[in-house]
């Protein structure tokens, strides 16, 4: 019995190293860290380490090998998340170091009609349909391919530190292209220089994007977390009119929704919409992804 039990334990202490795997993959596959505590992490690091010379000492492989296991994968997300560690995100916790902020201690406006919590808003807002919370979706689906085709404007809205900014967009329909379900690339070319969309995204990778299409009174939003990169083969494939972009933003889809356009009047001077893309088509495709909810 003494065995089993111990062969059950090592077969947990191994189970519990494989679980920190996936958040290392994440970290490489994304190179952000937010939302990693890096302190707790360092704290399972120092208590895996003790209880694997523990395990030594007492002659316990099962936790000896164990919690060096666990020590190992672990600590690979420790080195990856002080590697990816957004410089925004450590300018703001450096800033706010012994001095934690709470919301409840935020300056209140003395102006009685100011809404201060989402509670608040709750009260004034009625909750969203099911539909529309199932109709965001986590991929790509043909018909944001189909979107994406022909669109020829898109906003983008990025953030650091110090403020917020969306920037826009625009060149021949199709030129942000889609390289799987779950990424985007958008040129960038010469502009004024600012480069204040830019400078954001390589401080902080969070991105949401809106897509326009004049004419049509339905929009596709899509958010997720980005990388300004100089690789050649999307730097080629990303030529438009004959002119290659300095850089790309590649985007991780994380969420990707079509937005009504009833959010806004629709301008009459941005023409009636291409043929191949009507408003009973592109409420088919709504229908659609309400239809296919989250999967």
């Amino acid at each position: 019995m003494k065995e089993i039990v111990a062969l059950v334990f090592g077969f947990g202490m191994f189970l519990n190293a494989g679980l920190f795997i996936p958040q290392a993959w994440h970290l490489l596959r994304t190179r952000n860290s937010q939302g990693i505590s890096v302190p707790s992490f360092v704290g399972f690091n120092l208590l895996q380490l003790t209880g694997a010379l523990h395990g030594f000492f007492q002659h316990d492989p099962a936790l000896a090998f164990g919690m060096l296991a666990s020590l190992v994968t672990c600590g690979s997300v420790t080195v990856l998340a002080l590697r990816y560690r957004s410089p925004a995100v450590a300018q703001v916790q450096a800033s706010s170091a012994g001095s934690p902020l709470e919301a409840d201690a935020m300056p209140r406006s003395p102006d009685s009609y100011v809404i201060h919590s989402e509670s608040e808003l709750d009260e004034f807002y009625r909750r969203p349909a099911e539909h529309v919370t199932k109709a965001t979706l986590t991929f790509l689906h043909d018909f944001h391919l189909a979107y994406l085709k022909v669109a020829p404007i898109v906003c983008i809205g990025s953030g650091a530190q110090e403020g917020y900014d969306v920037s826009p967009r625009g060149g021949p329909a199709g030129f942000v292209q889609m390289l799987d379900r779950k990424t985007l690339a958008i040129p960038d070319f010469p502009g004024n220089n600012k480069l204040e969309t830019l400078r954001n995204l390589v401080r902080d990778p969070r991105i949401a994007l809106l897509f326009l299409f004049p004419g049509l009174d339905i929009f596709m939003r899509i958010s997720g977390r980005a990388t300004v990169t100089r690789r050649p083969d999307l730097l080629q494939r990303l030529v438009c009119d004959g002119k290659r972009p300095i850089t790309v933003i590649v985007v991780a889809v994380e969420s990707v929704y079509f937005h009504c356009g009833r959010a806004i009047s629709r301008p009459e001077n941005l023409g009636s919409g291409d043929a191949c893309l009507t408003e009973r088509r592109v409420e088919s495709w709504r229908n659609d992804e309400i239809a296919r909810g989250n999967r």
